[in-house]
């Protein structure tokens, strides 16, 4: 049964991939977290992307490879938008005022991004 639903998965996922590489005539994905491990567990759907049969014409198969930041990378992205406004101006340190606006731009990103994800 497991088997049956990882193969379900895979080719949902496969078929996603190919409509992407036809719209962006793409030569690698790269597979993070566990779209990385659902690739390792059933490779198999993903043969027509490798071998070139996903467009009519296509010279080279698609390069398919997991994320070296594996399960992590959307840690690291979170704790990257924290950090952002330190990282743009790493003087803000020295100051309470400085700290005080840096929380307060990690707010209204969050609040952003909060309201582009709400359309």
């Amino acid at each position: 049964m497991f088997a049956a639903l990882v193969r379900e998965q895979a080719t949902m996922l496969a078929i996603a991939l190919r409509n992407a590489v036809n719209a962006f005539n793409t030569r690698r994905v790269v597979l993070g977290g566990f779209l990385g491990d659902l690739f390792a567990l059933d490779p198999e759907p993903f043969e027509s992307l490798r071998s070139g049969t996903h467009l009519l014409g296509a010279q080279m198969g698609i390069e398919i490879v997991e994320a070296q930041l594996g399960h992590s990378g959307a840690l690291l992205g979170a704790a990257e938008l924290v950090f952002r406004p330190l990282l743009d101006d790493p003087t803000m340190i020295g100051t309470a005022e400085r700290r005080g606006a840096a929380v307060s731009e990690v707010v209204r990103l969050r609040r952003h991004e909060e309201s582009e994800l709400a359309v």
